[in-house]
């Protein structure tokens, strides 16, 4: 396993992935905030329960079949970077926003349906990575699932970290701020793929 893992590392599309998946970019953080920011929205019991259980599922799944139809027509990586603009658009709409239960309900409703483009585009360009590798499938995927909970666990701290200084204003701007660097990063990783792929 061990030495998998140092075929992975040593090999430039399974470094790309490892690198892709700790990237800021469409790692859900808000998603683990829903449930607590409805006392800050004054939101109603059934609005928390429903985003934050069916009907966010439902959301994200919509955002699933137009981010898989999206794939289809595009390329994988760039619609995993429209989606981070798109998470960091959302982010920066809340922050702009009073805090009301229809805030809540349609900001946070638009941002599952995001999130489900994001999970689609994401899991499309890891699949196509380990597609490619001549190494174990399983570890790499194991390792890329493992760089990815490292970002989410980073960019949560991050939020909280603002969250707690600043409110709400400072959680948004924070996740708004790391999806866009996030996007950058990915932007500079993907044209610097395809640059040594076409020489």
């Amino acid at each position: 396993f061990l030495g998998e893992i140092g075929q992975t590392l040593r090999d430039k599309q399974g470094l790309f992935g490892l690198i892709l998946c700790a990237c800021p970019a469409g790692t859900l953080a808000l998603n683990s905030f829903f449930p607590a920011l409805a006392v800050d929205y004054h939101a109603s019991q059934w609005l928390t329960v429903g985003l934050n259980g069916y009907l966010g599922w439902l959301l994200t799944l919509i955002g699933i079949y137009f981010g898989a139809r999206a794939c289809r027509r595009f390329d994988f990586g760039s619609v995993y970077i429209v989606s981070s603009i798109l998470m960091a658009a959302v982010g920066a709409g809340l922050a702009l926003v009073p805090p009301t239960g229809a805030s809540y309900g349609i900001g946070f409703g638009v941002y599952c349906i995001v999130q489900g483009g994001s999970l689609t585009s994401c899991s499309a360009l890891i699949v196509e990575l380990i597609s490619r590798s001549r190494h174990s499938s399983s570890t790499q995927y194991s390792i890329f699932y493992a760089s990815n909970s490292l970002a989410q666990m980073y960019v949560l701290a991050l939020d909280t970290h603002f969250y707690s200084r600043h409110g709400l204003q400072g959680l948004y701007v924070a996740d708004a701020g790391l999806n866009l660097l996030g996007a950058a990063l990915l932007i500079f990783l993907i044209r610097s793929r395809n640059m040594g792929t076409a020489q």
